[in-house]
C-alpha cells in the first residue's frame, strides 16, 4: 500500500510522531501516569456521591458514568468555592459565539454566515460554513435551556447533504 506497512503508518508518516510504535508508546506512557490520578478521583467522586446520598437519607449504590459531569462540578464548587451561575454571567453568549467563530476563522479558514431562516425555535441560529468560496456545511446553535429541550450540553450530527453547491 503505497510503500507503507499499514494506513496508520502512511497517516503518520509527515507527523512528528511518525509511526505507529511511537504513538503507541506515548498512549501506554499516558496510561501508565495517569490511571493513578484518575482512580484517586473517581475515589473522591464516589465518596461525595456516598455523603450525598447519606444526606438526602438515599441509599449508595455505586458511581455510574452519569454521575461523573455532576459530581465533578460538584467538587469543583466545593474545593475551590466557585459559582458556575456567577461565571456564566461574565459570557455574554452572543460575544461569545462571535469570538468562537472569529477563533474558527483565524485557525481553520471557516467563515460562518448567518442565515435568516426558519427553524424549530425562534432562540435557534442558522448559520452556512465557507472554506473560502467552498460550502461546507449548515450549523445550527441552539444553546438556551427550555421546557422539553435535553437538559445536557449536547453535539448532534444531523445528516449531511445538498442539493446545489450554493449550498441550498
Amino acid at each position: 500500500m503505497l510503500g507503507f506497512k499499514s494506513h496508520a503508518s502512511y497517516t503518520l508518516d509527515d507527523l512528528s510522531m511518525n509511526n505507529p510504535d511511537m504513538v503507541l508508546d506515548m498512549l501506554n506512557t499516558l496510561r501508565t501516569q495517569l490511571t493513578p490520578m484518575a482512580r484517586r478521583e473517581l475515589a473522591q467522586l464516589r465518596a461525595i456521591k456516598q455523603a450525598d446520598c447519606e444526606s438526602k437519607g438515599l441509599e449508595f449504590t455505586d458511581f455510574y458514568d452519569w454521575d461523573l459531569a455532576y459530581y465533578k462540578r460538584t467538587k469543583t464548587e466545593c474545593t475551590h468555592n466557585i459559582d458556575s451561575t456567577l461565571i456564566k454571567s461574565y459570557f455574554h453568549v452572543p460575544d461569545v459565539v462571535c469570538r468562537l467563530f472569529a477563533l474558527f476563522e483565524e485557525i481553520m479558514q471557516l467563515r460562518f454566515c448567518k442565515v435568516d431562516a426558519s427553524v424549530w425555535h425562534p432562540l435557534v441560529e442558522l448559520y452556512e460554513v465557507w472554506d473560502t468560496n467552498e460550502f461546507v456545511g449548515h450549523c445550527y446553535l441552539d444553546l438556551y435551556s427550555r421546557p422539553r429541550k435535553y437538559a445536557n450540553g449536547a453535539t448532534f450530527h444531523i445528516r449531511s447533504g445538498f442539493t446545489r453547491k450554493t449550498g441550498a
